[in-house]
C-alpha cells in the first residue's frame, strides 16, 4: 500500500535549508536511488520547514530510513532538530 511520509521541523528556517544542502551534497545512494519513492518535495515555512516523500510501500521507506550509511549522512549534516515524522496510509493522488 502507498505512504506518504511526513517530516516536520520546528527550527531557523535558513539552518534546515543549510542542513538539507548539506545532506544532499554528500548523499549516498541509498538516498538517491530510490525507485519506489515517487515524490520528494523539501519546502521551508516562516517558523520551520518539511519534507514530504510519496512510497509505494512502507517497507522501502523503512528499509532507507533505517539505513546505517542513510542515518550517519543525516548525522553529519548538523540538523538543528529532530524532525516530528508521521506516516499515512495513501487513499488517493492526482498528476
Amino acid at each position: 500500500m502507498p505512504i506518504l511520509a511526513l517530516f516536520r521541523w520546528q527550527a531557523d528556517p535558513d539552518a534546515l535549508v543549510a542542513a538539507y544542502d548539506r545532506e544532499m551534497e554528500d548523499a549516498p545512494a541509498v538516498t538517491v536511488d530510490q525507485p519506489t519513492r515517487t515524490l520528494h518535495v523539501f519546502a521551508r515555512g516562516a517558523d520551520g520547514a518539511v519534507v514530504v516523500d510519496l512510497w509505494e510501500n512502507e517497507e522501502d521507506f523503512r528499509r532507507m530510513a533505517g539505513d546505517p550509511e542513510f542515518r550517519a549522512n543525516i548525522e553529519a549534516s548538523g540538523w538543528p532538530s529532530e524532525p516530528e515524522v508521521e506516516v499515512f496510509q495513501v487513499h488517493a493522488t492526482m498528476p
